[in-house]
């Protein structure tokens, strides 16, 4: 009985030690256990769990030990029959590490989770179901609507930022799940949305990531988008939220052609595709960085930034709380877009307490697109250094090239209508006074009325009305400046410049035109314009038509006169400028001029003659003719030439003191002329004394 007993207790012991090794074997050592066979009730499980088929078509291993992994080769998840695409997500293989001992305290912890090689494609069917969301999904537009007495969206989102971080603080302390580190490679997204045949594609080439207990789950990604390098950080603050419920509290930074933008706000798969609401910004050193990206040449706006609380719904994006900074200038205000079938349709009104000039004017960028080269050029032959060029700029056009900001096809696509209005306006250090812009785009066609300035004194006001394209459209241009100080345009090529001065100018041309040059080759009406100037002397001018030794021998500087005004009235048809009447006016001088200005042909023909105010012994007093191109212009002898001009010399002492006595005086200041007003009135009737 004792040997029995003993044999007994020895074998059971025996097994213990036995059980015991094999369990200290199987957690100690990582002993690979081949699960192949058993992936058809695998696939069954997750395929109920997933509502959806699943399929292992590759291999399936689980290695033992306290920290078993397993390895997944070939993983195919299909989409339900209500989606078009065949697929929701292919793997080439998934590793994922479990740590046993906390599972008895009912936490998960990932120690190691690896995906290499990811298809995934994500589809919005025509019933606004999205295939990335496992469950029952509501189609209705509830979420999307609020209550009238109710706060917008983007209030109700600011006013819960502070519990969504609270509750987001108490979720990051659990650690109920854990993931050490998360390794994703070689990842590919692409997205169909409804009614689009073309997916979006981003590719990641390398996602780490890790998650523990206090801190949000971050990812690191970098890929490709449309041949972009890219690189994204994201933040969610409770992955079992995320898991559990498809929503978090999250925080999204992508880097992107130079620009930085930012997303920030509670995230629900569930609605995100129709209804999301995010503080967003978008940053960067220069705006022209994302023209590659978009296909667009975009102004150089340097050191910009938007920020917003953008409430995004179906087809409609709004943003509120809208500012915009570049350079010194800063705007406020809100934008509403909204796609409509291919187009889009926005209105965006801004108000700005301070508006700089200069960080919206570009001397090497231009609105409008580049003349084509002329036939001479077209037809040259490119030297080796030249086709290399051409070559580089080819590779880097990435598809097509830019286009402008006013290109015929991109402004078809638009419905726009932008409206800013500034309390302050300024270029450089000069003070313009407020101002109001209002821009309109529609059916390709562009509508500026009003730009306005209210200048200290004056104004500065412009309508304008043109479409662009290959076949001319009606065009008009108005434009009415009164007292500008011609001061602020000197100053910003001269700073220390003292020149200043007002002038005005009155245009009004109408003509059927696709670009502003041919609206001013082609146009029809009036082009006047007067100036009143200071500190700007005639210097040797007066040498023209005054006493010619007097002049010789007296000092410059206390017999040089004073330029007091120009004045041009120009009639236009076609695009021919006939002058009505057209002077300069100094102190001593006035400078008469009569002709024309072809702006079609780019050539002039005006003869020049100046007249001393007071009849002078041994005046010069010689015409001149300015004839050519803009480009080649020649200045010829008019009137008598040399020889007249010899023979007035000759009997000036016989013939000025009769002049003196008999004609009547112009005023030194010019007085009787410098005050024309300017305009469509009185155009026939102009009479300039010294000019007849």
């Amino acid at each position: 009985m004792k040997k029995l007993l003993r044999w007994l207790v020895t074998t059971i012991l025996g097994i213990i030690l036995c059980v015991t090794l094999c369990l200290v074997v199987v957690t100690v050592f990582a002993i690979p256990v081949e699960l192949t066979r058993f992936k058809a009730p695998l696939e069954d499980i997750a395929a109920k769990w997933l509502a959806r088929p699943v399929q292992i078509e590759g291999s399936i291993i689980v290695a033992t030990s306290l920290k078993p992994a397993f390895t997944l080769k070939g993983l195919r998840i299909q989409n339900p029959s209500n989606f078009e695409q065949n697929d929701f997500l292919l793997m080439d293989e998934v590793r994922l590490q479990l740590s046993v001992l906390p599972l008895f305290k009912k936490k998960i912890h990932i120690p190691e989770f690896k995906v290499h090689g990811l298809t995934v494609t994500l589809e919005e069917n025509e019933q606004d179901k999205v295939n990335w969301v496992f469950g029952p999904q509501e189609t209705n537009e509830s979420t999307d609507t609020t209550d009238e007495t109710s706060t917008s969206p983007v209030e109700q989102a600011g006013s819960t930022t502070d519990s969504k971080k609270k509750q987001s603080a108490a979720m990051l302390a659990n650690d109920s799940i854990v993931v050490e580190k998360l390794d994703l490679q070689k990842i590919k997204v692409a997205f169909y949305s409804k009614g689009e045949e073309q997916p979006s594609t981003f590719i990641l080439s390398r996602c780490d990531g890790e998650m523990d207990v206090g801190k949000p789950m971050i990812l690191d990604i970098e890929g490709k988008a449309d041949d972009f390098d890219y690189s994204i950080d994201v933040s969610l603050a409770s992955l079992e939220e995320f898991l559990r419920n498809n929503r978090t509290w999250a925080e999204i930074n992508l880097e992107i052609a130079k620009t930085s933008f930012n997303l920030t706000g509670d995230l629900d798969l569930k609605t995100a595709a129709r209804s999301l609401t995010l503080s967003a910004s978008v940053s960067g050193e220069n705006l022209s960085s994302l023209g590659d990206l978009l296909k667009i040449d975009l102004p150089p706006f340097a050191s910009y930034q938007l920020t917003t609380q953008l409430h995004l719904k179906k087809n409609v994006a709004e943003l509120q709380k809208l500012k915009i900074e570049t350079g010194a200038s800063n705007l406020t205000g809100s934008a509403h877009i909204e796609k409509v079938g291919e187009d889009i349709a926005a209105t965006v009104d801004l108000h700005s307490p301070y508006v700089q000039i200069d960080d919206f004017i570009f001397e090497e960028w231009s609105w409008e697109a580049s003349e084509e080269p002329g036939e001479e050029e077209s037809l040259a032959q490119p030297t080796e250094d030249q086709k290399d060029v051409k070559s580089i700029d080819e590779k880097s056009d990435q598809g097509g090239k830019k286009k402008k900001l006013i290109d015929p096809q991109l402004l078809q696509q638009f419905d726009c209508t932008l409206s800013v209005v500034s309390d302050r306006v300024e270029s450089g250090k000069d003070f313009l006074g407020s101002g109001e812009l209002k821009v309109t785009v529609k059916d390709g066609r562009i509508d500026v009325d009003p730009l306005s300035l209210n200048l200290p004194g004056g104004s500065v006001d412009l309508e304008a009305s043109l479409k662009p394209g290959n076949e001319n459209s009606e065009g008009s241009l108005k434009v009415l400046i009164e007292n500008f100080d011609i001061g602020i345009l000197v100053r910003r090529k001269q700073p220390e410049s003292a020149m200043g001065g007002n002038i005005n100018l009155n245009i009004d041309l109408n003509s059927t035109a696709n670009s502003i040059a041919e609206l001013l080759a082609s146009g029809d009406g009036y082009f006047d314009f007067s100036g009143n100037l200071t500190n700007l002397k005639s210097g040797i001018i007066d040498l023209w038509a005054v006493n010619l030794i007097s002049a010789i021998v007296s000092s410059t500087k206390e017999k040089q006169s004073q330029i007091n005004c120009a004045v041009g009235r120009w009639s236009v048809d076609n695009g021919l400028l006939t002058s009505d009447a057209f002077f300069i006016d100094t102190s001593k001088i006035r400078i008469c001029a009569k002709g024309d200005v072809n702006l079609k042909e780019e050539s002039l023909n005006i003869r020049v003659a100046p007249r001393a105010k007071r009849a002078e012994f041994f005046s010069l007093a010689t015409p001149v003719k300015l004839q050519g191109t803009f480009s080649d212009l020649n200045v010829k002898l008019g009137g008598g030439g040399v020889l007249g001009t010899v023979a007035q010399m000759i009997v000036s002492p016989v013939s000025t003191p009769l002049k003196r006595m008999f004609n009547h005086k112009i005023p030194h200041d010019g007085g009787d002329v410098c005050g024309m007003e300017l305009g469509p009135d009185n155009r026939d009737e102009l009479v300039v004394p010294g000019c007849q």
